[in-house]
């Protein structure tokens, strides 16, 4: 079951994207625009729909977290730059849920009491925000209009 994204988030996250913390910017420093977070971050729900996310509390040698499901995501334009994106933008998701400066997602996901709901929807979450939300596409949307 895919997870369906949890839009409230979204009016409180554009106000955490600072010089500080920038959400579209890579390990290398370089842009990384919103539609290959996206991609990034759908690809780790295939992944972890697959092999399993490991805090449903069966066991398996496969299962992954969340850390290591987005980190092993990579292709040819899925890199350290999308993952290290994809990761900023749910530490953002995370804190604006929780009303907390200092949570990340990682941490958030690992809680004993997390469920595969709440991952998942976080994830979409994070996908939705980025197709919508990345840098080419508000770009695009300022160019035609």
């Amino acid at each position: 079951m895919h997870p369906q994204p949890y839009r409230v988030w979204y009016h409180v996250l554009t106000s955490l994207n600072t010089p500080e913390h920038p959400l579209w910017t890579g390990l290398a420093g370089q842009p990384v625009g919103g539609l290959t977070v996206a991609r990034h971050l759908q690809a780790t729900i295939y992944l972890l729909c697959a092999q399993g996310w490991a805090g449903d509390g069966l066991h398996g040698a496969r299962r992954l977290s969340l850390t290591a499901a987005i980190w092993r995501v990579t292709d040819r334009d899925l890199s350290a730059d999308s993952a290290w994106a994809a990761t900023v933008l749910l530490d953002h998701l995370v804190r604006t849920r929780t009303c907390s400066r200092d949570v990340g997602a990682s941490t958030w996901a690992e809680h004993t009491n997390r469920t595969w709901e709440e991952v998942g929807t976080l994830l979409a979450t994070g996908v939705e925000y980025a197709r919508l939300y990345g840098p080419a596409v508000l770009r695009n949307r300022l160019t035609a209009a």
